[in-house]
């Protein structure tokens, strides 16, 4: 399966949807969040939502540390930021819940929410912000037209 990192940023829902599959490793996700901080529309505090269903983690538990000393040396705190993690494998599950516990310990105010499915997402952001019709053609565009940011490295 192809690397494919690529997302959405969507100012008037001050909103971020990030799509990722293939085989990653925790560089990887670092050159990600380094290319969308350069993003004009980009903005830290918020909300995000994050597929990881289509990929691989190449990440041991101990790497992750790594991640969040480097989310926390190159972005400015937030006030408070709302991260739905979509994943579908038990192995990014306990990743993702892991990660949330490490971020909590530098002090980053995220509230870190995994999922398997689009339901539970919508459900917790409120569909006011987004439908989850919204949603899966938001995230299918990207997995079939993706701007791949992996294309440029």
């Amino acid at each position: 399966m192809e690397k494919i990192g690529a997302y959405k940023i969507l100012p008037d829902k001050q909103l971020i949807i990030e799509y990722y599959s293939g085989e990653l490793t925790i560089k990887d996700l670092m050159f990600f969040k380094t290319i969308i901080r350069k993003e004009p529309n980009y903005n830290f505090d918020w909300k995000t939502i994050a597929d990881f269903r289509d990929c691989n983690l190449l990440i041991k538990n101990a790497e992750l540390e790594k991640l969040v000393e480097f989310l926390k040396n190159n972005f400015e705190k937030s006030y408070s930021r709302k991260v739905a993690i979509l994943s579908a494998k038990p192995i990014e599950v306990a990743l993702s819940i892991l990660y949330s516990l490490l971020v909590k310990e530098t002090g980053l105010d995220y509230d870190t929410f995994v999922f398997s499915t689009t339901q539970g997402v919508v459900q917790t952001f409120d569909e006011k912000l987004i439908s989850e019709k919204e949603l899966i053609e938001i995230i299918s565009d990207l997995k079939t037209k993706p701007n791949n940011i992996y294309n440029s490295a």
